[in-house]
């Protein structure tokens, strides 16, 4: 063997040396695969040169070592994982959308993780479980992206995958080759008693037989024919009748239904004939149709795989249900304006069934059934475990398929599976900007502080100056107030009957009214500016939750659920400040609010769709210029439901993703959804100044009544308490004056 392998290597090098290729014997490796301890060695050369022996090597971005364990392999690619994975978790911290984080786990971790794996994949569940890890961690780390609470709480490892649509890896979900799935086994009794003993697979009972319907999971029943009456060689259903009626009889309480995998091979004749199986419905007949046909045998399993490349063959029969009532439920939460699920003449009220109805009316076509229709009046919570409306149907097992869209909400796929995103809503917080005015003092807004320094500087320069020229000059008229006085009202644009004498001082008079003509002229049109502009003050949720706007939401079955889960502190400050202490009035239809907030200082929490659709009808183009919005809550996706574990959920789920890929899905959303107004017109018309925008002036004029008034009483003070003063005075001259005459006329009488 090590010969004869020597000769080769050296026939190649020759064959090589004659084509002019020249080879490199240092970066050849020499490794021999085996099991034995120890192995068997055998030194090659390659132009007399020994090739190196090496454990492992890389061939084709795959570790190969010498038993072909792959444990080196799995290392490198989990490690490889790990750190892709660790860059997207630090790159995209900031984003929120689920589909970009799967498509950057899909291209960049996925890849390398099932690159060549046919080649390498593991079969202990230490090696899976290291695999699978990584996934686990990204999907842990999306689910965080999530707008609801506790994403995690009460859901399995499959059933979070499909919350943010990620398939499962084929190390978690491994699949048996079609030729191997399971037993062909009924009611414990085998059709094939001369292959069973050759395969011995375990026979599950009819009773749990229903739960391996599934889609992921291939069945194969091979037997004899028990007889050969009625065999016609050339039909689509060459199956002997008596057979044909032994499978009906047995499959007549089995769900196999057009998703689940059923294959019966039958041998006639020294020939295999391949039959495919399936019901439209639990009460319908099964259905046989012939997908091959040849002599050869078919438990060799290259000839079972070839057999059923056909297996896809009536695929689109399989989508024939054959007129099937299809239990179901929808919810109709405003029936005082419910006008048929077609109405096109309200899109405010239950858009989450209508827009989702023409989907369903879809597949209706696209797979032949029917429905059988319950409607209820919510869609439904849980409580104490128990879910209402449609919800609870869904957990009673009563109806199969949901007419409408359900916010996807982790605690529903306790008894619902997700089809598809078929419907995205945005709740906003609508508002106008408030004037300026509202919001600030214009009379300081037109300067800058540096501005209002200067003025200040201005006046006290120009009075010191008067001064100064009253000081020298002796005779100027003006005194220190009268001066003050002087320079106030220059700078109010303010006449004053104050003459200088001095032709310097007139001077002085005329560069002070220049100047201030033109601060007043400057402030006097920015003040007309200010009045007439929008501010900027409300940027954010936070900012709205201080401002002096009133707010308000749309009266929707989530609104109240999703302000009370939000983890947001600007959004429960909001609620907690302007929503919360009115109670339910808070809560009002979508026209009311939207006219609030085009007639009122009012914000108003409403579906997108509903608010652009009024704004369109009842706003003008200014208006609209002024309308702003802030995402509050964010809403989950709208997907339709189906019942847990339904058959059907695989079949309506491709034909879903159909109508998205034609763009059925995004016509009917155009449909449905208004769009977002756009500013025809930017100029702002003009608009009369009222009490608000002049109320800063109003309280400064009280203010200065108040202290004029106060100033003018304790002037009348000072006066009357300088008139006593003075009468006392005067009152003691006087008794002074009469004490010296007294006196003096006393002396006189004395002296005589």
């Amino acid at each position: 063997m090590g010969a004869s392998s020597a000769n080769e290597l050296n026939t190649f090098a020759s064959w090589c040396e004659i084509n002019r290729m020249l080879l490199n014997p240092t970066k050849c490796s020499l490794m021999t695969f085996s099991r034995k301890n120890p192995p068997l060695h055998f030194q090659y050369t390659l132009n007399g040169i020994p090739i190196q022996r090496v454990e492992q090597v890389k061939d084709l971005g795959v570790l190969l070592d010498v038993k072909l364990t792959f444990k080196q392999h799995i290392s490198f690619i989990v490690a490889k994982a790990s750190r892709q994975l660790g860059l997207i978790m630090r790159m995209a911290r900031d984003f929120n959308s689920i589909e970009c984080l799967v498509a950057l786990h899909g291209s960049l971790v996925r890849a390398s993780l099932e690159y060549c794996s046919v080649v390498w994949v593991p079969h202990y569940n230490n090696a899976i479980y290291r695999i699978e890890s990584i996934q686990r961690r990204f999907v842990c780390y999306a689910l965080r992206r999530l707008p609801w609470r506790q994403p995690m709480r009460n859901t399995r490892y499959e059933d979070r995958c499909q919350l943010i649509r990620i398939v499962l890896s084929n190390f978690a979900e491994k699949q048996h080759a079609p030729w191997l799935s399971r037993t062909p086994c009924i009611q414990h009794r085998p059709y094939f008693p001369t292959i069973l003993p050759q395969i011995n697979l375990n026979a599950p009972t009819r009773k749990n037989l229903n739960l391996f319907m599934r889609t992921n999971i291939y069945w194969l029943f091979l037997d004899e024919a028990q007889d050969n009456i009625g065999y016609q060689e050339n039909s689509a259903e060459a199956l002997p009748p008596l057979t044909k009626q032994n499978y009906s009889n047995c499959f007549r309480f089995v769900d196999v239904l057009p998703t689940s995998q059923v294959v019966i091979g039958i041998t006639i004749s020294n020939r295999w004939i391949l039959f495919d199986v399936h019901k439209p419905h639990w009460n319908a007949n099964v259905i046989f149709k012939q997908i091959f046909i040849n002599n050869q045998d078919l438990v060799i399993p290259s000839n079972m795989q070839r057999a059923l490349l056909g297996l896809d063959k009536h695929a689109k029969e399989r989508r024939n249900l054959q007129g099937f009532a299809m239990p179901a439920g929808t919810a109709i939460t405003a029936p005082e304006f419910y006008l048929g699920m077609e109405d096109r003449t309200d899109a405010i009220h239950d858009l989450f069934a209508k827009a989702n109805y023409p989907m369903i009316k879809a597949l209706m076509y696209d797979l032949n059934f029917t429905l059988n229709l319950i409607q209820v009046d919510k869609v439904g919570w849980k409580t104490n475990e128990t879910f209402s409306g449609v919800m609870g149907k869904f957990q009673q097992k009563v109806i199969e398929l949901g007419c409408l869209g359900v916010l996807m909400r982790s605690e529903r796929m306790e008894v619902v599976d997700y089809t598809i995103v078929t419907l995205i809503i945005q709740s906003s917080i609508i508002f106008k900007q408030p004037p300026l005015s509202v919001v600030s003092n214009i009379f300081e807004l037109p300067f800058s502080a540096g501005v209002w320094l200067c003025c200040f500087g201005f006046v006290i320069i120009y009075w010191f100056a008067l001064m100064v020229f009253r000081a020298i000059t002796k005779t100027e008229p003006f005194t220190p107030l009268e001066s003050l006085t002087f320079i106030i009202g220059t700078m109010c644009q303010q006449g004053y009957d104050l003459l200088p004498h001095f032709n310097a001082a007139k001077l002085l008079f005329f560069f002070a009214k220049l100047a201030s003509f033109f601060i007043f002229t400057s402030y006097s049109a920015s003040i007309v500016a200010l009045l007439q502009s929008p501010s900027r003050a409300i940027n954010s949720v936070a900012d709205l939750a201080v401002s002096p706007l009133k707010a308000g939401a749309m009266d929707t079955v989530y609104g109240w659920v999703y302000y009370n889960e939000s983890k947001d502190p600007a959004v429960q400050a909001l609620f907690r400040k302007k929503i919360r202490p009115q109670g339910k009035r808070a809560f009002t239809e979508a026209d009311v609010g939207m006219r609030r907030v085009k007639d009122e200082l009012y914000a108003f929490q409403v579906e997108v769709n509903a608010a652009y659709q009024l704004i369109k009808e009842t706003f003008t183009d200014q208006d609209t210029c002024k309308i702003h919005e802030l995402e509050t809550i964010k809403l989950p996706p709208f997907s339709i439901p189906v019942v847990k574990g339904s058959k059907y959920r695989e079949l309506l789920r491709q034909r879903l993703i159909r109508q998205r890929e034609v763009g059925i899905i995004k016509r009917f959303n155009l449909i449905w959804i208004a769009q977002k107004p756009r500013c025809e017109n930017s100029f702002t018309a003009f608009t009369s100044v009222g009490l608000t925008e002049l109320r800063y002036s109003y309280i400064f004029m009280v203010i200065g009544c108040g202290i004029a008034f106060t100033v003018l009483g304790g002037e009348l003070v000072w006066i009357r308490f300088q008139c006593r003063y003075r009468k006392n005075i005067i009152t003691v001259k006087e008794t002074a004056s009469l004490a010296k005459g007294v006196k003096e006329e006393i002396l006189y009488v004395y002296l005589n």
